[in-house]
C-alpha cells in the first residue's frame, strides 16, 4: 500500500516541519514540493512524483478546476451574503433554512457563472474593484522569518524559494 510505504509532504513548511516528517518516515520516505510548482507547471510536478515514486509517467491533458475566485468577487461574495442574511432576519426560525438554501446554491456553478457574477459586474463598475486588506501581525511573521533554511537546498525550490524566507 502507497500510503504505508511512502509518505509525502506538499505544503508551505518549515524547518522544523521538515524534521518532524522525517524524523517519523525517513529522509527516503519524504518529498517536498512547492505547492506553486502545481499552479506553475503541472507536468514537472507529476513527473517530479513519478520519477521519485519510480513509476511510469501517465500522459493526460491538464487544466484548471477549482478556480480561485479573485479579491474582488470574494469582497462583493461576502457583501452580498451578508446583505442577503439581513433580509432573511424577519423570517424568524425559517432564515438559517432559507439561508443554507442559498449556501447550497451558491456552490453550483449555475449561480456563481451567471447570476452572481453578473450582480458582481455590475457592483465592481459601479463602485470599482473592491478587496479587503489581510494583515498579518508583524510579530506572529518573526515566529517563521528565515525558518525555510532546509528548503534553500532542495533545487525544484530555487523559483520559489523568495516565497518561503522573508
Amino acid at each position: 500500500n502507497l500510503c504505508d510505504s511512502q509518505a509525502f509532504l506538499i505544503f508551505k513548511v518549515s524547518d522544523s516541519c521538515v524534521k518532524l516528517y522525517k524524523n517519523k518516515f525517513g529522509d527516503e520516505n519524504v518529498i517536498i514540493l512547492p505547492y506553486e510548482l502545481l499552479n506553475d507547471n503541472p507536468t514537472l510536478f507529476i513527473r517530479t512524483l513519478e520519477n521519485y515514486l519510480e513509476i511510469k509517467h501517465f500522459e493526460y491533458e491538464t487544466e484548471k478546476v477549482n478556480i480561485s475566485l479573485e479579491q474582488n468577487d470574494i469582497y462583493w461574495y461576502l457583501k452580498i451574503s451578508n446583505f442577503f442574511m439581513k433580509l432573511l432576519f424577519p423570517f424568524g426560525k425559517y432564515k438559517t433554512n432559507i439561508y443554507s438554501t442559498y449556501k447550497k446554491l451558491l456552490a453550483t456553478n449555475f449561480v456563481k457563472n451567471t447570476i452572481l457574477s453578473k450582480i458582481i459586474n455590475i457592483l465592481s463598475f459601479i463602485y470599482g474593484k473592491k478587496h479587503e486588506n489581510f494583515k498579518i501581525p508583524k510579530n506572529l511573521l518573526t515566529n517563521y522569518k528565515n525558518n525555510n533554511n532546509i528548503l534553500k537546498d532542495i533545487d525544484i525550490f530555487n523559483n520559489y524559494i523568495h516565497l518561503y524566507t522573508n
